[in-house]
């Protein structure tokens, strides 16, 4: 055991050898990480674990462990064994899974298809309002492609404002779905996502339903064209088609 392992534990390292390692591994985590040193022990196979340890001043750390088998004239002699203090990127991992958890329950009760796709048109991310309006659960939608997914006639109108997306704009277009014995009237806003040299890596998709507003517009319409007695073309009416 050298200096720098204790420097990450804080323990000398005489404390260290046999089973002392373990006693510096948090309880949660000790079950397992000795499970499988000895799983390894008896079998003789490289082990590999990452569990966390309390050092003596309560602050606890991250460690990835690797040990690999040492063979001498083809016995078992022990393992050679590296210790990574993993800490940061430990923290990292959490702090981006709770912001994906956070993001993926917001996603999910926004009332609108909300998507991820990279290059090739494939969804990376779905959110619950695909179960609820095309029939088909998220994560059996991951992985597929847009056609896939909408089928040839909505894949045709999507196709080509996805290609400009993918150019660097953002895109805004109308389209009608037909899902579940339903049609909806759907607005649709493609967002390119641009990496540090202005290439694009996928495209955010959000697809509102804008059925109740299009047909409160054409009522409003109606009302201002026709007189509602005759249902005849009223003034209003006349010029709007004069100017057609």
């Amino acid at each position: 055991l050298n200096r720098t392992l204790e420097i990450i534990v804080g323990v000398p390292a005489a404390e260290l050898l046999g089973q002392g390692w373990t006693r510096v591994i948090v309880p949660e985590d000790r079950p397992r990480a000795v499970e499988l040193w000895r799983e390894a022990l008896l079998e003789g196979h490289p082990y590999e674990h990452r569990h966390r340890i309390r050092r003596p001043d309560g602050a606890v750390r991250h460690l990835s462990v690797l040990a690999s088998p040492i063979l001498i004239e083809e016995r078992f002699a022990g393992f050679a064994a590296t210790v990574e203090d993993i800490t940061a990127h430990a923290l990292s991992e959490r702090a981006l899974l709770e912001s994906e958890q956070a993001m993926r329950t917001i996603a999910d009760n926004v009332p609108a298809l909300v998507a991820y796709l990279d290059p090739d048109q494939r969804f990376r991310f779905a959110n619950r309002a695909y179960r609820d309006w095309i029939g088909v659960e998220p994560d059996q939608i991951i992985g597929r492609n847009l056609l896939e997914v909408h089928g040839p006639g909505i894949h045709a109108v999507i196709e080509p404002h996805f290609a400009a997306a993918l150019a660097g704009r953002q895109v805004e277009f109308e389209y009608e779905m037909h899902a579940l014995g339903a049609t909806r009237e759907m607005q649709i806003s493609l967002i390119p996502e641009l990496d540090v040299l202005g290439g694009c890596v996928g495209v955010h998709s959000l697809a509102n339903d804008v059925t109740a507003k299009k047909a409160e517009q054409r009522r409003l319409l109606q009302l201002a064209q026709f007189d509602p007695l005759t249902g005849m073309l009223n003034r209003g009416g006349f010029v709007q088609s004069m100017t057609k």
